[in-house]
């Protein structure tokens, strides 16, 4: 016969879990979840239920039921190290309380929480873009260069004479001013070719200016 003491103990167990999956649920607030450490949850050994198991009347912690051969359990590392079922037809088993909680069940004994995710980085702001350069001033023209003055005409005698033409002036000269000395003055002793080259020098110096 089943001890009478081992099914309250486990009633009361059972009514206590559901309070607190409900208590979860009830709550106004969206409840924050807590998971287990992921590394250790891939430690968990699942075992094999053995005649040991049956002898002893081992139960699963959460839905009470006895274990049976050719199920699976898992065992937690909390003080008391309670079993659970790794997962049967009426029982989801252990794993996925312990990826939302990072407790046992039944003694509250805490794991190494999940550490939370980095928050992701914040998008670099867009560079500004560059400024458009501003349109290089269009150069001045050049001023037009000064027309150069005409040279000034030259006198037109000098334009016209050249070296030759002043040798046949001086001598066409010298013959005229001494022809008129010697009808005016017959008996003149002037120095008539000395003066007579001064003077028309002069003449032609005069002209040229």
């Amino acid at each position: 016969m089943n001890n009478p003491s081992i099914f309250l103990n486990n009633f009361f167990i059972h009514n206590s879990i559901l309070n607190d999956v409900n208590q979860l649920f009830d709550e106004s607030e969206e409840p924050r979840d807590k998971p287990t450490n992921n590394e250790l949850i891939s430690k968990l050994e699942s075992n094999n239920v053995s005649e040991d198991n049956i002898k002893n009347n081992d139960t699963c912690c959460i839905c009470l039921d006895s274990f049976k051969l050719g199920e699976k359990y898992i065992m937690i590392p909390c003080d008391s190290q309670h079993k659970f079922h790794e997962k049967s037809e009426t029982c989801d088993g252990i794993l996925p309380w312990l990826k939302k909680n990072n407790t046992c069940p039944i003694c509250r004994y805490e794991f190494d929480t999940e550490p939370e995710p980095e928050p992701e980085p914040e998008p670099e702001p867009e560079p500004e873009p560059e400024p458009e350069p501003e349109p290089e001033p269009e150069p001045e023209p050049e001023p037009e260069p000064e027309p150069e003055p005409e040279p000034e005409p030259e006198s037109e005698i000098y334009s016209g004479i050249i070296l030759q033409d002043i040798e046949n002036i001086q001598s066409l000269l010298t013959r005229q001013y001494l022809n008129t000395i010697i009808i005016q003055q017959p008996n003149s002793s002037i120095d008539v070719n000395g003066f007579l080259e001064d003077d028309i020098n002069e003449a032609i110096r005069r002209s040229l200016e």
